[in-house]
């Protein structure tokens, strides 16, 4: 038995010939999948609540099989992210990892605040969108609970000589037991500090602020071997086409 909540698609499938099966991040309910019927008719009362990146109002009924969305109210299409095809990659990808890492019926509010205000942002185009990729998967894997251990080591819990990073152990580990356990890499202590401040900071705070472009790149290398390792992140479609897309632009 489901209600009416606010809610962002953030994948579409083809059901039948004119039916979308829609799946949507809502705020009431976590994420939900629901057929909307006559979705793909551009004429039907659904199909404007039925494209990727929507955010609106839904209104969702369930029989012994499926979930079915009886009304949608569209508050922001987002068509922005979908006119580009730069931006239309990383919001892909970020709806993709949305989709993969939370679970079904699991109630977030934080989260789809997240998501809404990346989506806002992104569709504005002022800002790097490689920043706003690293800032989604720092604060989603903090919501998840998966955050990186940056003040103490992630072995033994001390605090200082704090120059590893480790995947496995999940974050900063010392010095010390970096050698005796042969476990991490060395990284610029700039990079840990760089995550604290996404952690604590506004979206918009960060992209304004001036973060050299070297450091957001080690970054996105280190959060894709994390993600992969802690949450069990597999290769996106999405993913390999935005890895296309930034090989074309270099």
């Amino acid at each position: 038995m489901y209600g009416t909540s606010s809610g962002i698609v953030i994948k579409t499938t083809k059901f039948s010939d004119s039916d979308i099966l829609l799946t949507i991040f809502t705020e009431n309910f976590g994420k939900v999948a629901a057929i909307a019927k006559g979705g793909k008719n551009s004429k039907s009362r659904l199909n404007s609540g039925s494209q990727l990146f929507v955010y609106g109002e839904y209104s969702l009924s369930m029989d012994k099989t499926w979930n079915y969305i009886n009304s949608a109210d569209v508050y922001q299409s987002f068509y922005k992210i979908r006119e580009d095809l730069d931006v239309l990659a990383y919001g892909s990808y970020i709806l993709e990892l949305l989709n993969y890492s939370v679970e079904d019926g699991v109630k977030n509010t934080r989260i789809f605040t997240l998501l809404l205000k990346i989506l806002a942002i992104l569709s504005e185009d002022l800002y790097d969108k490689n920043i706003l990729k690293v800032i989604f998967e720092v604060k989603l894997l903090n919501e998840l609970g998966y955050c990186p251990e940056l003040s103490n080591c992630s072995i033994c819990g001390k605090t200082d000589s704090l120059n590893h990073f480790s995947v496995a152990d999940g974050g900063m580990i010392c010095q010390e037991c970096s050698k005796e356990n042969d476990r991490g890499t060395k990284v610029n202590l700039k990079l840990p500090r760089l995550i604290m401040f996404i952690l604590q900071s506004d979206i918009k705070k960060i992209c304004e602020s001036k973060i050299n472009d070297f450091y957001i790149d080690k970054l996105d290398i280190l959060l894709s071997s994390y993600l992969k390792y802690h949450i069990g992140i597999k290769s996106f479609k999405s993913m390999e086409f935005l890895n296309m897309l930034r090989k074309y632009e270099e």
